[in-house]
């Protein structure tokens, strides 16, 4: 991809009442370094850095993402999915539930192996980010030097410009970032 491309991306579990119980696919998009200082941590936010990698992993009450993406730089990007199997599943900080259930189906260390699930990948190029005083959000925009360009000399009569966003790349069932998730920067 050139920097500046932009491509929506969605990946959905076609069946997901097919996986074994606690199941987890991770959808992982690598991309090329952006340079030792813009992916270096910042000492005011240490959660704060540019990257041009995301992932999500996707499972029975979460098994879709959606986004739409934008090269911060030049080069090769590549879309993996792999089955999570060695590793716990993190809790968050705010469980959903606090009472005995949990206890009565902990979650497995080694999640079960997942075959023959059906998984849908759609890629697509995106023309322009913007039209007028319109514009999609597009990932990544966690830090301020991805910040996503806001065409405020396009704005509309009354001095508006509208901004589109419906990523899903996060997940929304077991966030254990939550509290901790980045801003959108634009």
């Amino acid at each position: 991809m050139d920097r500046g491309d932009a491509i929506s991306v969605s990946v959905h579990l076609d069946r997901p009442e097919d996986l074994p119980p606690n199941a987890r696919i991770e959808v992982l998009f690598d991309g090329p370094s952006l340079g030792a200082e813009l992916e270096r941590p910042r000492p005011s936010d240490p959660a704060v850095r540019s990257t041009a990698d995301w992932g999500k992993s996707l499972h029975a009450l979460d098994p879709d993402l959606y986004l739409i993406y934008r090269a911060p730089v030049s080069g090769d990007y590549g879309l993996r999915v792999e089955v999570v199997r060695d590793r716990e599943q993190p809790l968050g900080a705010l469980p959903h539930d606090t009472g005995l259930a949990p206890m009565s189906t902990p979650l497995p260390t080694l999640t079960p192996a997942v075959s023959g699930v059906p998984l849908t990948i759609d890629v697509r190029h995106v023309g322009a980010l913007g039209s007028g005083p319109v514009v999609l959000e597009a990932e990544p925009n966690n830090a301020p030097e991805q910040a996503t360009p806001l065409p405020l000399d396009q704005a509309d009569d009354s001095g508006t410009v509208y901004v589109v966003g419906g990523s899903d790349d996060l997940e929304y069932y077991n966030n254990t970032r939550t509290g901790h998730n980045l801003d959108d920067w634009y």
